[in-house]
């Protein structure tokens, strides 16, 4: 590169700073008070290492409809701040982890007046002031306690290459015209529900919100990025003659709300809740089995997401009060070696479709990127935030959290790969034959999953708990796949990753959010069918409620 060149860059990239601060008022405020505080605590006290603002300004547009009517609509809008500070070293500071106890906190969150600038400035500097008193007590009281252990080797906190990244202003436009259009809409596609009065729930909503986020840190980093999000929801009831609800639901995610299906689309996919919970009521309750089962793609994802992913995030590594199911098994065997799994944060799109777990920035400021955790069923590493852990000391752009919360490392865009995989058809022979080797009348083919959780404490059993919504019976005799309800998938997680034996060769995606200990955060899996060839199943718990006895008003206009 030429020095002329290399000029000329440099000027360019200042010009689109100075351009940027112009441009973005707000940034200008959060940007000169956190240099003022930092340099104004350092200069008297210099273990204050690190200063960290976290901003979420927000608008939201939410409306929900119920058996053809508007339950409400409203528009939101705020600025979270987070803010985040260490105190001592990054060998050793104020959110040192004791064995046997829980981490002190080292965030404050609180609403910013984003139309007042003085206003924006004091509730900084009241906040910043506070939790400097308190990370300061934090560090000493830490202090005082190892003086009979020896010191942790890791570090609390990993040194970062620090980012400037600045998107333009943005927003989002809904105006009353489009919103009424919405209204209407949403009417429409939650009318198909009163056809039975024993569909108990039968909503539809939309949210529609544009977030712009900002990252400032004492270090340097500087990173203001725009995200947009739609999501369109079908939640239905039903109660069925025992008393019992059963759930359904369809779920929507698009980057903008011009990104949703067609009207058409919406209106068929209403009508399909609909009519599922009408079958599952007819449909007999499971009983509890051990055998083989395949789920859909959309399923083994989620499937994948929570008996898998939540223990591949890596700060969980330095908790004394986790199970650590990886801990100690990296470079070894953990599934098939025809399998491999990714995290992509940078990918935006499958297949042209959305995907959740979309960003380039993390929660600490840190560049996203691909990360390999398993290559040929082989674990090679873990998701990283600025925790570092026992052979792993940076962060791989996994830490996140929601407005208000701590930063951990968390998953992101997941991705599931097969280097053998199985035609769909042929997966369904391959259960059938394991069905008569183990004496099953049939195998399970599970369509849909609503969700579900893992424990991962150590005083705690290490199991997980999967919640199917549409789950058929493949019988090995030939007769027609049966519908069944009231299905959990339940196990341990290293017992259940051995029985994973094939996949299938098309993908779907599931695009969610995920809870945890840093909040909701947005995720997506991109996975195939998979293949168990042993699955544990337990009924559902039974409420034996009293069946509807008032009926529905349409009943008695009727």
């Amino acid at each position: 590169m030429t020095k002329k060149l290399f000029f000329t860059m440099v000027i360019l990239l200042f010009t689109v700073l100075k351009t940027f601060a112009i441009d973005d008022e707000f940034y200008e405020v959060l940007d000169n008070e956190i240099k003022r505080e930092f340099a104004a605590l350092q200069k008297v006290d210099s273990n204050l290492y690190f200063l960290e603002y976290r901003i979420e300004s927000a608008k939201a547009y939410y409306i929900n409809a119920s058996f053809g009517y508007i339950t409400n609509c409203f528009e939101n809008k705020n600025a979270h701040c987070t803010i985040a500070m260490r105190y001592g070293n990054h060998e050793f500071d104020n959110t040192h982890l004791i064995k046997g106890e829980q981490q002190k906190t080292f965030t404050r969150s609180f609403l910013l007046p984003v139309n007042s600038n003085e206003g924006i400035q004091q509730q900084l500097w009241r906040n910043v002031s506070q939790l400097y008193e308190q990370v300061k007590s934090d560090y000493t009281q830490l202090k005082n306690k190892l003086k009979a252990q020896q010191k942790d080797i890791h570090n609390d906190f990993s040194k970062e290459t620090t980012y400037n990244y600045f998107e333009p202003l943005d927003d989002i436009e809904f105006s009353q015209a489009e919103q009424q259009k919405w209204k209407n809409r949403l009417e429409k596609y939650s009318e198909p529900f009163k056809e039975s009065d024993k569909i108990t729930v039968g909503n539809t909503g939309l949210v529609y919100w544009f977030k712009r986020m900002y990252y400032l840190n004492s270090d340097g980093s500087r990173i203001v990025q725009n995200s947009r999000n739609t999501s369109f929801s079908i939640n239905g009831s039903i109660k069925s003659d025992d008393g019992n609800d059963t759930p359904f639901y369809k779920n929507f995610i698009a980057q903008s709300i011009n990104d949703l299906p067609n009207d058409e689309a919406l209106m068929e996919a209403s009508v399909m809740v609909k009519d599922m919970l009408l079958k599952l009521n007819e449909a007999p309750v499971a009983d509890p089995y051990a055998g083989p089962v395949i789920m859909a793609p959309e399923a083994a994802g989620v499937f994948f997401h929570e008996i898998f992913g939540h223990r591949l995030e890596g700060h969980r590594l330095k908790d004394e009060n986790d199970g650590n199911t990886f801990k100690t098994m990296l470079n070894k065997n953990v599934l098939p070696k025809s399998f491999s799994i990714y995290f992509d944060p940078t990918i935006q799109f499958f297949n042209d479709t959305f995907l959740n777990g979309y960003y380039l920035y993390d929660d600490e400021g840190v560049k996203a990127r691909r990360v390999d955790i398993v290559e040929n069923g082989t674990l090679k590493t873990f998701l990283m935030n600025r925790t570092p852990v026992p052979g792993l000391s940076q962060s791989n752009g996994h830490g996140r959290a929601s407005a208000g919360r701590s930063t951990v490392s968390r998953q992101s865009n997941m991705f599931i790969e097969s280097n053998k995989p199985v035609l769909e058809d042929k997966l369904k022979s391959i259960m059938l034959k394991e069905c008569k080797k183990q004496k099953k009348d049939y195998g399970y083919y599970v369509k849909s999953v609503s969700g579900g959780f893992t424990n991962g404490g150590r005083y705690t059993p290490n199991a997980f708990n999967v919640t199917p919504t549409e789950v058929y019976r493949v019988y090995v005799d030939g007769r027609p796949d049966e519908l069944v309800r009231g299905v959990n998938f339940i196990g341990t997680p290293l017992a259940m990753f051995s029985e994973i034996a094939a996949a299938g060769n098309t993908k779907d995606i599931f695009n969610g959010f995920c809870g945890a200990e840093s909040g909701w955060v947005p995720v997506a899996t991109v996975s195939p069918s998979i293949y168990i060839k042993k699955v544990e199943t337990q009924r559902k718990a039974l409420k034996f409620a009293q069946p509807i006895i008032l009926p529905a008003p349409q009943a008695i206009n009727e």
